[in-house]
């Protein structure tokens, strides 16, 4: 009550609130989370144990390296969505449902603009990463980098789906889900790891949240908020992938001349990569009224910390 007390001031704490109804909810609300966070803290881990039990501690090794740097994807681009949650519930409390629909509509628009471009950047310039940084003896880790990659496109941008449902009361179908999720990741990766090698690890993460979130709960989501499906394919992706076909051909491009020989070179060319990658998604996948609507945004943040005093 306090915590929401100072996050929202305009609000009034009723004695009602602490009524044993309202206690039952929330406490049925914490052991969902509880359960979605176990979820997550299980599937992180759970590769690695099948791995080691199939393969040996030095295949574990190699496979980290590849996790490692898709754990750094997914937390370098997803910082900027976890302070969507406390605002979907504001708006969902408030039965706002046009600030659920933007939240949903330019979270996952920004998101997926962010993760994508790492993602290209992880895919064309991963071998040459895992070489440079790790040195021989580390290509294993190489095609389960790719597969993480992709998956962490999804993982990303799926945050603002996520505190959609969260946030509109479908906790126990995210719960179900994450659940889902890592029984699906242990069968396919048992399956695939005897003939497959580490990709059938990397196979059995990606292949079950990607399926769970695009046909399941990123649909749901769009219905709980009233956006269409091909509405919200057509404003959060397509701009998207509107930026990543040039980036796409500029790195294969580079790629062309040779192998970087130092981390300095390949971060040069990805930084090259990355331009162009921005300027497609500005150009060619927001339209004016984007652009303006970004750019005035962009102006009032930066009058804010000019005008905040030290």
């Amino acid at each position: 009550a306090y915590a929401a007390r100072r996050t929202f001031p305009e609000m009034r704490i009723s004695p009602s609130l602490f009524s044993s109804g309202h206690v039952r909810e929330v406490t049925a609300f914490s052991f969902y989370l509880f359960l979605i966070s176990v979820a997550i803290q299980v599937g992180t881990h759970v590769d690695n144990l099948i791995i080691g039990a199939y393969m040996g501690t030095s295949a574990v090794a190699v496979y980290i390296v590849a996790m490692r740097l898709s754990e750094y994807h997914r937390q370098l681009c997803g910082q900027f969505t976890g302070f969507l949650f406390p605002m979907v519930v504001r708006f969902h409390a408030s039965r706002d449902g046009d600030a659920l629909r933007s939240t949903l509509l330019e979270g996952t628009r920004l998101g997926l603009w962010l993760a994508s471009g790492v993602a290209l950047g992880l895919v064309v310039f991963g071998r040459d990463l895992v070489h440079l940084w790790m040195g021989p003896g580390f290509e294993g880790a190489v095609m389960p980098l790719y597969i993480l990659a992709g998956a962490g496109i999804v993982m990303v941008a799926q945050g603002p789906t996520g505190s959609i449902l969260l946030g509109t009361g479908h906790h126990r179908l995210v719960a179900g889900a994450s659940m889902a999720e890592i029984a699906m990741n242990v069968v396919i990766t048992v399956a695939l790891i005897g003939t497959v090698g580490l990709p059938g690890a990397a196979i059995g993460t990606a292949v079950p949240f990607v399926l769970i979130n695009v046909f399941l709960l990123i649909p749901i989501a769009c219905r709980s908020v009233g956006v269409p499906v091909r509405r919200f394919f057509r404003i959060a992706v397509a701009p998207t992938i509107a930026g990543l076909v040039p980036a796409a051909a500029a790195g294969l491009a580079l790629r062309s001349l040779g192998a970087p020989t130092t981390l300095a070179i390949l971060f040069t060319q990805a930084a090259i990569v990355g331009v162009i990658y921005l300027a497609g998604f500005w150009v060619i996948g927001l339209s004016r009224q984007d652009r303006l609507q970004y750019l005035a945004s962009a102006r009032g943040l930066i009058s804010g910390a000019v005008a905040e005093p030290a």
